[in-house]
């Protein structure tokens, strides 16, 4: 199975889980990074578009770098060409699985996105 992404009908597309392309990896729950990822325990997870997915291998994308500075485990479900609506139908969807103190949700636009706040 190649780097594209999974037909869904309410989304167009998400990534596929268990790609091992290099610098296009993507974890066991489909998101942007190598190996294997968990809902278990603290996380930040970002939902968004190219901007939070990035075109950089996944140890240089923004998700990356908060979890390098922060020390909590991020989750990277960025995907390339989303637009709003398609965030919000993501992050509604991804939402339950983080419905708990220990896990932050950061929605992300192109308007809003911090990807050049952190270098």
């Amino acid at each position: 199975m190649g780097s594209e992404p999974h037909a869904r009908p309410e989304l167009d597309y998400v990534r596929a889980p268990d790609i091992r392309t290099p610098c296009h990896e993507t974890t066991n729950l489909a998101t942007r990074g190598a190996g294997e990822a968990s809902w278990v325990g603290p996380k930040i997870v970002f939902v968004g578009d190219s901007f939070v997915e990035s075109a950089a291998c996944p140890n240089d994308t923004l998700p990356t770098k908060v979890q390098k500075l922060t020390g909590i485990d991020t989750l990277n479900f960025g995907v390339g060409g989303y637009g709003v609506d398609q965030m919000f139908l993501y992050f509604k969807r991804l939402a339950p699985r983080c419905d708990r103190k220990d896990c932050s949700r950061f929605p992300c636009s192109p308007a809003s996105s911090p990807n050049t706040a952190i270098s």
